[in-house]
């Protein structure tokens, strides 16, 4: 089990060495490109792999096939002004705007007058335009140039943080509507995890609603990945080692042998059926998925705030949840006060747990 910091926000980001060597065309453009592209690889197990895509390759490939939760992992915090919109009101523009971007999932909004600030991810430039239009003019009818000219400009800033991304806007506007700023609080502050545990784990993490990159076993041989034991099993084999492993083991390779035997035979199925072979492998992955244990282990990236942090570990840094997902967030934790985000984290020290089993928040 194991938790390692990817991204806090500054200009460096680290490479967890069970994810691989990118190779040379691998892991191009900018930073916030950078994470887009390991979000996108831990999906696929895909960083070191000799015939992948290049990074120019990948993130065309990525909006091609519009896999834009990866995209969710860049987050940006835009100072727009409310002030210098036309002749339309200041309250008609900022209602207007707080209709428009309080539609979108996962956005945080605060007002200091005369700006309005908005945190959100590139997912919802991607999107803009199908999100609804909620800037009226002063008839009643919905000012369609005025939104345009909105998505324009934060598009072309954007394109400046990643020009492997996004394509060249025309906007004369650009600096009058809008500019990225740094996050000024915890809302706006984010941190991108590695976390590598069971699959049990991984289902307990997808409740926390944070932005996820999963490996998956629909793409992925796991043929000879890992199974984890469970800290509460490894603490009552302590005195019974033999036994224990004979169980594990057996069971281990069974699941492993089911899963061969079934990605085989049904990959040939499928392909007698007049399936091409790459659709058919997937299929065949898919399904033979079913047979494996809980305990498999998987890998992801999941990005949060630093206030979605915070209540992340008050809830899995606790005696009261599984010792699995414990001790992976306690690790968490200590990644998290390496951050350029430390301070947030100062009040959070940990005494070991009741169980025996890891660490819990004092």
């Amino acid at each position: 089990m194991t938790a390692k910091l990817v991204y806090d926000g500054g200009d460096d980001l680290y490479i967890p060495e069970e994810m691989g060597v990118p190779t040379p065309t691998q892991m191009q453009g900018t930073v916030l490109e950078r994470l887009i592209e390991l979000s996108g690889r831990i999906c696929y197990d895909s960083l070191s792999a000799p015939t992948a895509r290049g990074s120019v390759e990948y993130h065309k490939h990525l909006l091609d096939v519009k896999h834009y939760s990866v995209h969710e992992h860049a987050h940006f915090t835009l100072e727009l002004d409310i002030n210098s919109q036309r002749n339309l009101s200041t309250e008609l523009i900022l209602a207007g705007l707080l209709s428009l971007f309080v539609n979108m999932p996962d956005v945080f909004v605060r007002v200091r007058y005369p700006s309005m600030f908005v945190t959100l991810n590139l997912r919802h430039i991607l999107e803009f335009s199908s999100y609804p239009n909620a800037l009226v003019s002063d008839d009643g009818s919905f000012n369609v140039e005025l939104r345009q000219e909105w998505e324009i400009s934060i598009g072309s800033l954007l394109k400046l943080r990643l020009p492997l991304i996004l394509e060249d806007r025309n906007n004369p506007q650009l600096g009058r509507l809008v500019k990225i700023v740094p996050p000024a609080v915890p809302q706006e502050s984010f941190v991108s995890m590695f976390l590598r545990f069971s699959r049990v784990a991984s289902h307990e993490m997808v409740r926390h609603r944070g932005n996820m990159s999963q490996r998956s076993g629909r793409y992925v041989d796991e043929s000879q990945s890992e199974f984890f034991d469970h800290p509460l099993y490894l603490q009552w084999t302590g005195n019974q080692r033999q036994t224990g492993d004979v169980c594990k083991n057996a069971l281990a390779e069974n699941a492993k042998a089911v899963y061969d035997g079934a990605v085989r035979s049904l990959q040939d199925f499928a392909v007698s059926k007049g399936i091409d072979k790459a659709t058919a492998r997937k299929q065949a992955r898919s399904a033979a998925r079913f047979y494996l244990p809980h305990g498999l282990a998987t890998e992801m990236i999941f990005t949060a705030s630093v206030t979605h942090w915070r209540h992340i570990f008050k809830m899995r840094i606790n005696a009261a949840a599984d010792a699995e997902i414990r001790i992976t967030m306690a690790q968490a934790l200590g990644e998290m006060k390496k951050s350029r985000y430390a301070k947030y984290f100062e009040d959070m020290t940990l005494v070991p747990s009741p169980d025996g089993l890891g660490e819990v928040l004092a």
